[in-house]
């Protein structure tokens, strides 16, 4: 499993309309995040497409059951007829549906669904700091992490501090 990709596609995945937090993948975003595990995101030149992309990688890694992702992983390969291939390169995958969508869904699906069969929706968390609830691939070697970045254990630590001094 490329934990690189997994990470990357876990702050797509973030960029979602959730709660509070507004719907904000535009392309530039959508390619900073996936350009150095996957090179070949730059074919995605439609944000309607980049969205739907975002959209399916939140049900996988983030929503529902196992099972619901490994059945919505098996209808993407299906969808973009990703066939597996293997050359004096090694193995990889390739979509025989012509459009750009299922090319950069051959370059992230192997991964995504060795992840999802290894487990790795258990390694993902939600944010706990409020009002942030934003998912986040916990990498710690306990798996106890709480928060999705610096930011916001910062303002949790802050916001505990200050409860403490005016109880005080």
């Amino acid at each position: 499993m490329n934990e690189d990709l997994i990470e990357a596609l876990v702050k797509v995945a973030r960029t979602r309309a959730e709660g509070q937090w507004p719907d904000q993948l535009d392309l530039d975003v959508f390619h900073r995040l996936l350009e150095a595990p996957v090179p070949a995101v730059v074919m995605v030149d439609d944000v309607a497409v980049a969205r739907h992309i975002r959209d399916v990688v939140a049900a996988v890694l983030v929503d529902g059951t196992d099972a619901e992702a490994r059945s919505t992983l098996n209808s993407v390969a299906e969808t973009y007829a990703i066939v597996p291939r293997t050359d004096e390169n090694g193995l990889y995958f390739l979509s025989l549906s012509g459009i750009a969508e299922g090319a950069l869904w051959a370059q992230i699906l192997a991964d995504l669904m060795q992840a999802v069969s290894e487990g790795c929706r258990d390694r993902i968390g939600r944010c706990v700091s409020a009002p942030c609830i934003a998912p986040f691939l916990d990498t710690s070697t306990a798996g106890v992490r709480e928060f999705c970045s610096a930011r916001c254990a910062t303002r949790a630590r802050v916001r505990r501090h200050r409860s403490k001094v005016s109880s005080s």
